[in-house]
């Protein structure tokens, strides 16, 4: 991961913190876009039954591994199931360097498969009462089905895009979703978004 001071966000040419919040009242925002920079990933490919495995995880995040297509949350981390072996931890910035020396270390030991992914994705928080309409736009992800409910990840493809939905939150106010992509794809995302929410709102 590069240093904090050499980072450099992939929207930052779109300003993203001055266009990201189009909204039909204050209190009750019809859909917010915002990009989550304070976050740093590192994935690890092992077999989730190994004891060793399960317990380094637990003592050094806090969480156990999670079910297959879904997370584990806590203390403002979370470890996303991404595949039958592969698992991606996620930590605020701040946090991240202990965190991931450990599971570093570990994996070399145990032969696990690690890496640092921090640089290669953008992570994006999506929420409102109109962010399930918007999102149902660009995939075929049934957004309505139990089987992709709060605490859901699944991968799809989105617009031509490979992404990582993940279902936070889900009410008649809000929907919170968060959204992992490759950084390439970043800003085509985000004028994605902006185009397709335009019925709900007069944007000004």
């Amino acid at each position: 991961m590069a240093e904090n001071y050499l980072r450099q966000s992939p929207l930052a040419h779109l300003s993203p913190g001055s266009r990201a919040k189009f909204s039909d009242t204050e209190e009750n925002p019809g859909l917010i876009i915002e990009e989550q920079k304070n976050l740093a990933l590192l994935v690890i490919r092992g077999d989730p039954k190994n004891k060793k495995l399960v317990t380094k995880i637990k003592s050094v995040i806090g969480l156990p591994l999670p079910k297959p297509l879904s997370y584990a949350e806590g203390k403002g981390r979370r470890i996303l199931w991404m595949g039958p072996d592969e698992f991606l931890i996620m930590a605020p910035q701040n946090e991240f360097a202990l965190i991931s020396d450990q599971i570093i270390e570990f994996s070399k030991n145990q032969g696990y498969a690690t890496a640092d992914i921090s640089d290669s994705l953008c992570i994006l928080g999506i929420r409102g009462k109109f962010a399930r309409e918007t999102l149902m736009k660009g995939c075929s992800l049934d957004f309505i089905s139990p089987d992709f409910s709060i605490g859901s990840v699944a991968s799809t493809i989105f617009e031509k895009m490979p992404i990582t939905i993940i279902q936070l939150n889900s009410n008649a106010e809000s929907n919170v979703f968060q959204i992992l992509l490759n950084r390439s794809y970043a800003h085509h995302f985000w004028l994605w978004l902006e185009a397709s929410s335009k019925e709900y709102f007069e944007i000004q």
